[in-house]
């Protein structure tokens, strides 16, 4: 009888202690990550590559990811969240914020064309952005989950690597800004609502002409927003049929349709 009870006591011991001991790790664990974030999230470091010294710290918008560098105008970008960062390599001062996408997985820069290269994960997309106006000229399609970046400068090529096919596409920059063209959305406004409204986004040429077969990506800014679908091609009508809404939550809502540097906006009106 002693020698159950006694073992009883064992067993129900070892279970105390084994919960107690889970219990603490995993509280001391989201405390570890609590301050981890307070102390350190979103920051850009300058490190001194002669003395491997941090030189300064400098707060960042959204999550710092990926970075890269334009050697020959001293620039650096950086992808936070849904855009990307350009700093000033020389004060160390931000310069713009440009947003790109929904779930950015890598950047490049092409320093002698000084084009930046960015992927979107969440439409399999490669955005090339305009170094000296920051402004998006092209969004490409590059697989389904494309991750890393190389670039051939000297014969203006890209090569992406896409995860999910296992190959790797090479992409031609001969990219330019579409002189002329012209991007409308309709409505330009609306309201907080349930229900899911449409949106119809037509891209024509400087003479008045419908586009057919242009790409168009959609974003959504504000809590509770929605689109879809997250990109599209234009008919021949060189429209293109989106539905959307804006949360009730939402303060500040847009969505953004963007084609090739154009660029059209619905914006959120707080009227029910």
């Amino acid at each position: 009888f002693l020698t159950r009870i006694l073992a009883l006591l064992v067993f129900y011991y070892k279970f105390i202690v084994t919960g107690m001991v889970s219990f603490a790790r995993y509280f001391f664990n989201i405390l570890f990550r609590f301050f981890s974030n307070f102390l350190f999230r979103n920051r850009y470091y300058v490190i001194n590559g002669a003395e491997n010294k941090i030189v300064k710290k400098i707060g960042l918008k959204g999550k710092p990811g990926k970075i890269d560098v334009n050697p020959l105008l001293n620039r650096i970008y950086v992808i936070t969240g849904d855009s990307v960062t350009v700093i000033n390599g020389v004060n160390e001062k931000l310069i713009d914020e440009i947003t790109v996408g929904s779930s950015l997985s890598n950047i490049k820069v092409n320093a002698v064309k000084n084009h930046i290269y960015v992927n979107d994960l969440n439409n399999g997309m490669l955005s090339i952005i305009d170094g000296f106006t920051h402004k998006i000229i092209a969004e490409l399609k590059a697989g389904i989950n494309p991750q890393g970046i190389g670039v051939d400068i000297k014969n203006n090529l890209i090569y992406v690597a896409d995860q999910d096919s296992g190959k790797v596409i090479i992409i031609q920059d001969e990219t330019e800004t579409l002189i002329g063209n012209r991007i409308q959305v309709s409505p330009t406004s609306a309201s907080r609502s349930l229900r899911l409204n449409e949106a119809i986004v037509t891209i024509r040429d400087q003479h008045g002409r419908p586009l057919p077969d242009m790409p168009v990506n959609a974003l959504k800014k504000g809590i509770g927003s929605l689109v879809i679908p997250a990109s599209t091609l234009t008919d021949n009508k060189g429209a293109a049929k989106f539905k959307f809404r804006f949360g009730y939550a939402s303060k500040k809502g847009e969505i953004i349709f963007r084609s090739n540097g154009l660029a059209a906006t619905i914006t959120q009106t707080n009227k029910r």
